[in-house]
């Protein structure tokens, strides 16, 4: 018996998709993480800028000698502040979009631009005030205060309408046929705790197992018009797997966490930030002149806490992958699976550009996955 090479499998499935796409795929995949790490420089960039030009204690000291209120000082230092970055930031979507020079081109980029700084610089003006009133009346718990508060809410986006959407379903059961009939003995074999399997009108490829108390299995009408029987049992396998798991519970802790360590950086570290970017006479995070320091230690964290979600994510991911080999036993359904699910990125990146940039497993990891396990369970 011939056995079978899980890197040479894994490969003729990349060939299955458009060669052109997939020779395409690793240059437009660096270059859209290029822009994406330009934005976070140019908007760190923008920031210390704005302290370089001493821009808001210009605005800070001709609103105080005009007798004006603190909130206006609020409003308005945060609203210059975010309103460059807003400007910076728009500058690089002709970069992004490809856009040829010219004047008609600049007349649009400067559009966009001031469209955007006028976004950024309403909402900072609008959040501003009482953001810095409760750090000024709550110098010492605001940020525990409004941590937790974030967190409540990320949490009950994220898990509430997950744990709502359980039992049965108003939509129309799968018909009859092999793809119900092995998906229902699947949910049989994993102990899931549904009893049928449901159809939604979904044109997209889609499928989810939800639920907090008995399980809701949903099959989009893309997916089930499209996949195989073999396929269909593979991507719900995998979905079981976070289901039985309790992987969407464990995101909404986690980013209900990172949500509250937001406001914890913010409060412990925009003064020395400020101090770093020459900001000497802030007083602390609720002194609109740091600003800008604000801005900064918000950009970087929320960098961060991507990497960290993203990193979690992929884990997981990996674990469901192995869920559906174990129960499904459909190493070809989950590949054919894979490729469906393929968004284009760089089919095996560098290591550093997965662990920086990419919120799933690359696909010849999992692709690989899938055949190692085929390779080590011929039967």
């Amino acid at each position: 018996m011939t056995s079978l090479d899980p890197a040479a499998a894994a490969a003729a499935y990349v060939q299955r998709l458009p060669a052109a796409a997939v020779d395409a795929a690793p240059a437009q995949t660096a270059w859209n993480e290029i822009l994406l790490a330009a934005s976070v420089a140019v908007a760190l960039l923008a920031a210390f800028t704005v302290v370089r030009l001493g821009v808001l204690e210009r605005i800070r000291d001709g609103l105080e000698a005009a007798g004006r209120p603190a909130w206006m000082t609020d409003a308005a230092c945060a609203g210059a502040a975010t309103g460059l970055v807003g400007v910076a930031l728009a500058l690089l979507a002709p970069i992004s979009a490809g856009h040829a020079g010219g004047a008609g081109s600049a007349l649009v980029a400067l559009i966009v631009a001031l469209r955007q700084a006028a976004i950024f610089g309403l909402v900072g003006a609008l959040f501003a005030p009482p953001l810095y009133a409760l750090m000024r009346i709550l110098p010492r718990i605001w940020a525990p205060l409004l941590g937790a508060i974030a967190a409540m809410a990320v949490f009950a986006a994220l898990w509430l309408p997950f744990a709502e959407a359980s039992g049965p379903a108003g939509m129309p059961v799968a018909p009859a046929g092999p793809a119900r009939a092995g998906l229902l003995r699947l949910i049989s074999e994993t102990g899931l705790k549904a009893s049928e399997v449901y159809v939604s009108p979904n044109p997209a490829i889609d499928a989810d197992v939800t639920g907090a108390g008995p399980a809701r299995v949903v099959v989009s009408h893309g997916l089930w018009t499209l996949a195989s029987p073999e396929e269909l049992r593979a991507s719900v396998g995998h979905l079981i797997g976070h289901y039985t798991h309790h992987d969407q519970l464990s995101i909404a802790i986690l980013l209900a966490i990172l949500a509250l360590g937001l406001f914890i950086a913010l409060r412990h570290l925009t003064l020395p930030v400020a101090r770093l970017m020459g900001l000497g006479k802030a007083s602390g995070p609720a002194d609109p002149l740091a600003a800008p320091a604000l801005i900064a230690v918000a950009i970087v964290y929320l960098c961060l806490a991507v990497m960290a979600d993203h990193a979690f994510i992929r884990w997981i991911n990996v674990r469901a992958d192995q869920y559906s080999l174990d129960h499904a036993r459909e190493p070809d359904g989950l590949a054919q699976a894979l490729l469906h699910e393929w968004r284009g990125e760089a089919v095996d990146p560098s290591p550093l550009q997965e662990a920086l940039f990419y919120d799933h497993p690359s696909l010849q990891s999992r692709l690989e996955h899938a055949m190692r396990w085929k390779a080590a369970h011929p039967g």
